[in-house]
């Protein structure tokens, strides 16, 4: 499946860059297409990285997820897009643009970025460890998903109305409202989330997946206001309110990943509890763990002490530990004990006593 999404990238890639020679003669619009669409994505990719510091997953499966957006998720997303413009005009319904975006668009990108939150539910369920991962795995997504699209957007403007308009499009889609599909999209990542954590929440994926096209069709439905009016203010007064929509949206979705973040410190503590009753964790080994300041001070003590080696195995150690304690979490959340727990709760105590061990030399 990751070669299958980084195919479908590269064809996207390759077809924004054929349509340069198609319709201007030159690759250069598509190069500055691709290259404006590629200047956010690391201070973004790097954001979202740094809300799941407690717990880092996969590359792999981060790389599959950021592809999946960029490729597969917005080539199909085009096509049933485009599926749906040609329905609503050959049935006659009005303001065919406008419908487009507000109805079509939120339902079927949603969706099909959602398909691989929905896969990694059936098939990486473990990784799924809290509202943090299903908000980071659906970021990322949506970041792929909004890098390709913008490329698109920009590649348009460019072949249209020239490099100035590239610009404009660049300050509005890459600068202003980067963090659109993402936010969206975040709202499935929550379910399937809620839904990876503790049996009985089924109903928790479903109900994402529709206020992420809820919140998607309110967006393009404002921001596109001006254009179905043909009234100045109506633009004006339509993208207020949509970035209102967005910040108040955003400042919840902070609020519930620190909520988040704080319960799962709390749960590390109880979850440890028996490894330092049993003597292999010391108390203040546990306390060094609940805090991303304490988790640094660590490595950066070992470091001291015994240079690179020694801050390597601090992560080791941390790592260890934590992925411990959310094993059993996943164990208590499900109320029975997985197949394969067992095997992966000794070879996690292997390593935590190993790490320990080059720790506290």
């Amino acid at each position: 499946m990751l070669v299958g999404a980084t195919l479908a990238g590269a064809v996207v890639l390759v077809g924004i860059v054929g349509g340069s020679f198609a319709y201007a003669g030159t690759v250069v619009p598509a190069l500055l297409a691709l290259l404006f669409a590629a200047i956010p994505l690391p201070a973004l990719v790097g954001g979202v990285l740094l809300i799941d510091r407690l717990e880092p997953e996969p590359l792999p499966e981060l790389a599959l997820a950021f592809l999946w957006g960029a490729g597969g998720a917005i080539m199909l997303a085009s096509t049933a897009n485009g599926f749906g413009f040609t329905t609503l005009a050959l049935s006659g319904v009005g303001a065919v643009d406008y419908m487009t975006a507000t109805v079509v668009a939120p339902i079927t990108e949603e969706v099909l970025k959602g398909a691989l939150l929905l896969l990694y539910l059936r098939v990486r369920r473990h990784h799924l460890d809290s509202v943090t991962d299903g908000v980071m795995y659906a970021a990322l997504v949506a970041l792929g998903f909004a890098a390709t699209e913008n490329a698109t957007y920009y590649l348009d403007a460019a072949l249209t109305d020239g490099l100035g308009a590239l610009g404009t499009v660049f300050v509005l889609r890459g600068l202003i409202s980067p963090l659109a599909h993402p936010i969206f999209t975040s709202m499935t990542g929550i379910g399937v989330a809620l839904a990876a954590t503790r049996r009985g929440r089924a109903w928790a994926p479903p109900v994402g997946l529709v206020l992420a096209m809820g919140l998607h069709g309110l967006w393009n439905g404002l921001v596109g206001r001006g254009e179905l009016t043909g009234r100045p203010d109506d633009s004006f007064t339509g993208l207020l309110l949509a970035y209102v929509v967005l910040f108040v949206v955003l400042i919840g979705l902070i609020a519930v990943l620190v909520v988040d973040r704080r319960r799962l410190v709390a749960q590390l503590r109880t979850h440890l509890a028996p490894y330092v009753l049993s003597g292999m964790l010391r108390p203040d080994e546990v306390e060094g763990l609940t805090t991303m300041r304490a988790r640094k001070q660590v490595r950066a003590a070992q470091k001291a002490r015994h240079g690179a080696a020694g801050e390597r195995a601090a992560r080791r150690f941390q790592q260890a530990a934590t992925d411990l304690a959310l094993l059993h979490r996943r164990v208590d959340a499900d109320g029975r004990i997985p197949a394969g727990a067992e095997t992966e709760r000794q070879h996690l105590v292997t390593q935590l006593a190993l790490a320990r061990t080059e720790v506290s030399r």
